[in-house]
């Protein structure tokens, strides 16, 4: 199987739950489970709203305890593949869908549901893209209000 170089999954926020996810994450070491304290494995050091990668290159990108502001969301409909997908999981909040705003941004096909992360319960929104339905096509001007 023919991979591109940047052919990769990112996990924003990662702080190395998923073996195969490179982690993007401020911080060098483990916060929660019982690695805590220890360096964050396959750690890329940056932020989501300025993520170090070229247009249109990650397969697949978790995001998980990071704040989700325009110019992250705007960062991973850049850095996502045409066919990728995005994979948000937050604590759900009980007055309004915090991955809306997000949603609104990054268009494509989404599937939420609730699960649970170490006992905890997190809002999943999957994000899949197709050719015709990219992030890339969605204008990025903004209007004020």
């Amino acid at each position: 199987m023919d991979h591109s170089p940047c052919d990769i999954v990112l996990d924003i926020g990662g702080e190395g739950r998923h073996a195969h996810a490179w982690n993007v994450n401020r911080c060098r070491t483990q916060t929660l489970g019982r690695h805590a304290g220890q360096p964050i494995p396959r750690l890329i050091v940056a932020r989501a709203d300025a993520l170090p990668f070229a247009d249109n290159c990650v397969k697949s990108l978790i995001v998980e305890r990071t704040p989700l502001t325009r110019a992250a969301a705007r960062e991973l409909s850049r850095v996502v593949q045409p066919e990728g997908q995005i994979v948000l999981r937050h604590v759900p909040l009980t007055d309004r869908d915090r991955h809306e705003p997000t949603l609104a941004i990054l268009g494509g096909n989404a599937q939420q549901r609730t699960t649970k992360i170490y006992g905890q319960p997190v809002l999943e929104t999957m994000i899949h893209f197709s050719e015709n339905v990219h992030p890339s096509q969605i204008p990025t001007t903004e209007t004020s209000t």
